[in-house]
């Protein structure tokens, strides 16, 4: 599922929106400052190692490279996120497994972005007659879950304030230049 942000009229001042009304070209640079904003954002935010202190898989460095071209429409400009899993980081919902009975759930850092199927040597942990996990040796690497919860993340996208400034900055630089025509 991608995400769509659209600037629209009312989300800029309003002689901004009357200028990208008279020049359709202000449209597009203000969709390009849009996504130059969600690019920036993506990279700060995977600058954060994760949680377990494995092997990095840079997450958000790939939602940041799924930004797509602006496109222009008739009421504003829409960037598309085409990264399937960004929905869930910014929306929030419950992730289910779809082809087993339970999803294996990373403990430590060495099983940290990794399929349990990578490892020849894991042993399920059992229960209350139940398999609760899977381990190397001694030490677990994953447990079981029917399913987790992820919270919407707040950070998950830029301020709008962010995104406004950015806009903004943008189409006084291409109005400047317009007006001096460079």
């Amino acid at each position: 599922m991608s995400v769509n942000l659209t600037l629209k009229e009312d989300s800029v001042t309003p002689d901004l929106a009357r200028l990208a009304a008279q020049v359709p070209a202000l449209k597009k640079v203000m969709g390009v400052a849009i996504r130059n904003a969600l690019i920036s954002h993506f990279r700060l935010k995977n600058a954060t190692p994760n949680r377990l202190g494995g092997t990095r898989t840079n997450f958000w460095l790939a939602v940041a490279n799924s930004c797509a071209a602006p496109v222009v429409n008739g009421s504003g400009v829409m960037v598309r996120i085409n990264h399937p899993h960004v929905a869930i980081h910014v929306y929030g919902g419950r992730i289910t497994p779809k082809k087993a009975k339970m999803l294996a759930i990373p403990v430590t850092a060495e099983a940290h972005g990794k399929s349990p199927r990578v490892f020849s040597a894991l042993r399920p942990v059992w229960s209350g007659g139940r398999p609760v996990g899977l381990a190397l040796g001694e030490k677990m690497y994953y447990v079981f879950k029917k399913g987790v919860r992820v919270p919407r993340d707040p950070q998950a996208l830029p301020p709008d304030d962010k995104v406004r400034k950015a806009v903004t900055t943008a189409a006084r630089i291409f109005l400047r230049r317009r007006e001096n025509g460079s």
